[in-house]
């Protein structure tokens, strides 16, 4: 079972002008099946989106307290300070790693599968938009000097009935469904999750990754 964690691009925008402030908002993780349709680049709102959310039954709540995100944490962490550095073995898109010479520069795994590092280290590109493609065949994206990232607690579902568990979506609860931003959208890939029989279902932000990253400029 792999996870990605994709950015809602049209937030963008709210996260540069200061019009979400993410360490203050009410942020909620909705669930949805594997037959569930996202549009990272154009959906906006809760709204463009609840129609593919788990509906209210079998333990499930939509837009519940519950499904709050708690102990936020965001945090900016620059490029040769971010803990995770290149290495062979598996990866996942949306990773991101620093060279183990730190060159003042981020990367992420952009591979829609992931992939798998072998051999030595590449030599880093250190445009930003450029990418790198190790002997493994990963591909690593240069997206800048430092990420802002948003973390939490996971958050658990309890006593919940569900099956064929594809994505998870936050978004910002302003109590209105329009005006409610999507942040990211968690992909569960490599098989559908169930959770059959009155089960906890706990979904975790990555480390050191958190819910998502947000690189400026």
């Amino acid at each position: 079972m792999a996870v990605t964690f994709t950015l809602f691009e049209k937030v963008v925008p709210s996260f540069m002008d200061g019009t979400i402030d993410l360490a203050t908002a009410t942020l909620k993780l909705g669930l949805a099946a594997s037959s569930a349709t996202f549009t990272p680049a154009s959906n906006q709102y809760y709204s463009d989106v609840s129609a593919q959310e788990f509906a209210t039954g079998g333990g499930y709540t939509r837009n519940a307290t519950a499904n709050e995100l708690t102990s936020v944490a965001v945090t900016q962490t620059n490029a040769n300070s971010w803990t995770q550095t290149w290495a062979t073995g598996a990866w996942s898109q949306g990773q991101i790693i620093r060279p183990n010479t730190g060159n003042n520069l981020l990367y992420t795994c952009v591979n829609p599968s992931g992939g798998t590092s072998t051999g030595s280290e590449p030599s880093w590109g250190t445009t930003v938009g450029e990418t790198t493609t190790d002997s493994g065949g990963v591909i690593w994206l240069c997206i800048g000097a430092f990420a802002v990232v948003l973390a939490s607690s996971a958050v658990t579902y309890s006593a919940v009935t569900l099956t064929n568990i594809g994505f998870a979506f936050l978004y910002v609860d302003t109590g209105t469904a329009g005006t409610s931003s999507l942040i990211s959208l968690v992909t569960f890939t490599g098989g559908d999750i169930q959770s059959p029989s009155s089960e906890n279902y706990v979904v975790s932000p990555l480390s050191p990754e958190g819910w998502f990253q947000f690189t400026p400029g």
